[in-house]
């Protein structure tokens, strides 16, 4: 028996590992679903999921710099882009860790410390194709 998996889970996994063109794909795929949450979010009065109260947030943040000037779909639009945004920085962000590794020099008691940035992180492994075989 096969699971079937979910294309946009696939997809912020690639976006979390920093495949090339990911991000990009991501906020196509979201864009529209996003608008349509974004579109409920700033209709509903009341019970506001986390979601909807980061959208309303950020829908009066871009109210409060544009003065009021944006109409309701150019306004649920930069919303919905802006969301996806940040989901996009915390996917990239979540797949990075950062160790610092201290290396010995060549002269006693010298130590120089570098940061390590690496894309696996525990129980998590990035791969996919890489591109003319490096």
């Amino acid at each position: 028996m096969q699971l079937e998996t979910n294309p946009l889970q696939e997809l912020a996994g690639r976006v979390r590992c920093g495949q090339p063109g990911a991000a990009e794909d991501f906020r196509r795929q979201m864009s529209l679903a996003l608008e349509g949450m974004v579109r409920l979010a700033l209709r509903k009065r009341s019970c506001l999921s986390p979601f909807e109260e980061q959208a309303r947030a950020e829908a009066d943040r871009l109210q409060d710099h544009g003065d009021g000037q944006l109409t309701r779909d150019e306004l649920v639009r930069e919303t919905a882009s802006r969301v996806c945004q940040a989901m996009i920085g915390r996917l990239q962000a979540s797949g990075r860790t950062q160790d610092t590794v201290v290396c010995v020099g060549a002269g006693p008691g010298s130590r120089a410390h570098q940061t390590v940035v690496s894309s696996a992180r525990s129980g998590h492994r990035c791969q996919w194709p890489s591109a003319a075989g490096h």
